[in-house]
């Protein structure tokens, strides 16, 4: 049912092991009818004075369809060198440079829109500027940070139809490109077709393309394709790497596998990798989930021996974990040593220090926790709200419910039926039925 043209000229469909069966799936199947950024449906790569412009792939948007130049000569305020006459050719160097140097730096570090990344790159190609598959991946590296998945396999499309891409097998490092804007944009049904035509059509397939598909299932939560993905990847000999490991990690706590997250966590030890702080960060998070909070703690302490920097999403896992244990001076302790850190506790902290004091019947501290948040420049939310209303539920204090959720609504947050079926739980349970 293909539109267009996948990988390389011809159509086809690759295979991957999925469960331990190999699963037949495509690009043009795993990517959606609607085309982007106002592109009309079923349009395709415009070849303009680009040789090797093919057509996109399965219908999606295409770099040939952006909004034209309308002749002008800077990108994203940018003056660019003038053009000199045919044969002038220090002019089309010195563009070319100024245009990849801004994908190399302000571009692909993220600090400019999706936007400006589209003109860039489509300056490129209407200047005819990208020259092999290396610059092409450059681009569709920029165009996936940017979360322009559907740009970046545009352009892929484009790479496979050109000169310097004739008779070659797909160029894993475009097709790594693809795979992780797919991945950034969490389209793991994309990912997956990608590896598997990449296979299919000879590409060499390398850890990075298995890190980038791993972690791509792990968006979507779907971890047993992430673990499956490690041991097709352990098959072919590819030595799993610290972020293999990370991505597989996170996948199976993103998926509430938690027993196969502590697993492939303790494989980072085994092969003798040190952890960094997004392993430990979902390792710790599955503490949380299944009241380890003296593992948590435990794995915090591990990070500083290691001089792995903890941050803001560490404690608060860590007090989350003390607090689901209703260990409520652990939580506290957690919350002035992230202080001392030099670390400032966010909203959904504040909100698990107080629920371990809900838990634990303290009703006092919760107040002070709450009152202070002013102090740390914290506008409470509706949910911090609720819990504070909960709080009051063990002593039944009606009083203090209420004037949460009249302070609630003065804030104009508009409470939500959890807050006000908090509010009548407290009134039940304190015998206030008027």
């Amino acid at each position: 049912r293909s539109t267009g043209r996948g990988l390389g000229h011809r159509r086809g469909h690759g295979h991957i092991h999925v469960g331990g069966r190999r699963s037949r799936c495509s690009v043009a199947a795993a990517v959606p009818a609607p085309p982007p950024h106002g592109h009309a449906p079923g349009s395709s790569v415009s070849s303009g004075s680009n040789p090797g412009g093919g057509g996109a792939v399965g219908g999606c948007g295409a770099l040939g369809g952006w909004p034209p130049s309308r002749g002008r000569r800077s990108v994203a305020g940018e003056a660019l060198p003038r053009p000199r006459p045919i044969g002038g050719g220090a002019p089309h160097h010195e563009v070319r440079k100024a245009l990849f140097d801004r994908l190399h730096t302000e571009l692909k570090a993220g600090r400019a829109g999706a936007e400006e990344v589209r003109r860039v790159v489509e300056e490129l190609r209407r200047r005819q500027l990208m020259r092999d598959p290396r610059d092409f991946a450059v681009a569709i590296s920029a165009l996936g940070k940017a979360k322009l998945w559907q740009d970046s396999l545009a352009l892929l499309s484009v790479l496979s139809a050109h000169p310097s891409a004739a008779g070659q097998p797909p160029n894993i490092f475009a097709v790594n490109a693809t795979i992780a804007a797919a991945e950034r944009s969490a389209r793991w049904q994309l990912a997956l077709a990608l590896l598997a035509e990449a296979e299919a059509q000879g590409a060499e397939i390398d850890t990075l393309t298995y890190n980038s598909s791993i972690a791509a299932c792990g968006r979507g939560s779907h971890w047993p394709l992430a673990v499956s993905l490690l041991a097709d990847m352990r098959r072919r000999a590819l030595h799993p790497t610290l972020m293999t490991f990370t991505a597989t990690v996170s996948a199976c706590e993103r998926g509430k596998a938690w027993q196969k997250a502590f697993e492939f966590f303790g494989e980072i030890r085994r092969e003798k990798l040190s952890p960094d702080r997004v392993a430990v960060n979902a390792a710790m998070s599955t503490c949380s989930r299944t009241a380890r909070w003296e593992q948590a703690i435990g794995l915090l302490r591990e990070m500083r021996a290691a001089a792995v920097a903890a941050d803001s999403t560490s404690y608060t896992t860590v007090l989350t974990a003390c607090s689901e244990a209703s260990h409520w001076r652990a939580a506290m302790s957690m919350l002035e040593e992230m202080r001392r850190e030099g670390l400032a506790p966010t909203l959904i902290t504040m909100n698990a220090a107080i629920y371990a004091c809900r838990r634990s019947g303290r009703l006092d501290i919760a107040l002070e926790l709450f009152d202070g948040m002013a102090g740390l420049s914290l506008e409470p939310d509706v949910v911090n709200y609720t819990s504070m209303i909960l709080a009051a539920g063990p002593s039944h204090r009606w009083d203090v419910a209420l004037s949460m959720l009249e302070a609630c609504e003065r804030k104009e947050l508009r409470p939500d039926v959890l807050a006000f079926n908090a509010f009548l739980g407290v009134c039940r349970d304190a015998g206030q039925w008027q």
